[in-house]
């Protein structure tokens, strides 16, 4: 627009060229600042997504390779090692994701129990409410194993906030051996809940 023109013509037209140099500038910068933006977004949801996906393939993988493991009672394995990981450093996350697994019963009985076990004796108050949910919820499994972890987990928890949910699994307990076992978790917490009212 402004090329071959003399030096008369660019003093005369100087304020033109001026402005149009500025809009040149301030337009690049526009451009590049919308360009940072967009690759900024996009960096902070790929971020997003990761801290949101990386839990649950974590969790996931870790039940894919225990179901083929044989447990030995009362002995610490590298899976709840594993899930006690997780549970501390990413709280809620994991127990969110481990409740979707054994409430729709997509991992077998024996993980199940498992990590229900865990459940009642990982120190880590900030889920215990998470934990405890996930226990009341699983007296209602179909398997007799996962349930007898839960009652056993309720009664290592001690919180007699989990005393209505026993008692209606008490009354629907088809397992007379079980069922015996929760009667027996029932009168702990019920004494606890004594103890904290006197």
């Amino acid at each position: 627009m402004f090329l071959n023109l003399t030096t008369e013509q660019v003093s005369k037209h100087a304020p033109a060229i001026d402005g149009f140099v500025r809009n040149s500038k301030m337009l690049q910068e526009e451009l590049w600042i919308r360009e940072w933006e967009t690759k900024s977004i996009r960096r902070v949801g790929s971020t997003i997504a990761n801290s949101v996906l990386y839990p649950d393939r974590r969790v996931r993988e870790l039940f894919e390779v225990a179901k083929e493991e044989i447990f030995e009672p009362g002995v610490e394995n590298a899976f709840t090692r594993g899930l006690a990981c997780l549970i501390n450093q990413y709280g809620y996350k994991t127990i969110d994701i481990v409740t979707r697994l054994i409430v729709y019963e997509i991992v077998n009985e024996e993980t199940a129990s498992q990590a229900l076990l865990l459940f009642g004796r990982v120190e880590h108050p900030p889920s215990h409410a998470g934990r405890l949910s996930l226990l009341e919820r699983s007296l209602r499994h179909s398997s007799t194993r996962v349930r007898n972890a839960a009652s056993y987990s309720i009664a290592s928890l001690d919180d007699p906030a989990a005393i209505p949910y026993l008692k209606q699994a008490i009354e629907r307990e088809t397992c007379g051996e079980l069922r015996d076992d929760m009667r027996q978790a029932l009168e702990q917490l019920e004494s606890t809940r004594q103890c904290h009212s006197s």
